[in-house]
């Protein structure tokens, strides 16, 4: 898998986001790009 970097203030942000929404990073990321995919490609 490869890894992306991200600033350690963004990665926070995941963190708290992902614990809210009671996720984990990798699934909220991947539902991020699908949504964006979609959005550009339909």
């Amino acid at each position: 898998m490869k890894q992306i970097k991200v600033s350690p203030v963004v990665y926070e942000m995941l963190v708290e986001i992902t614990k809210k929404k009671k996720v984990t990073i990798d699934s909220f990321i991947a539902t991020l790009v699908k949504n964006e995919y979609v959005k550009i490609y339909g």
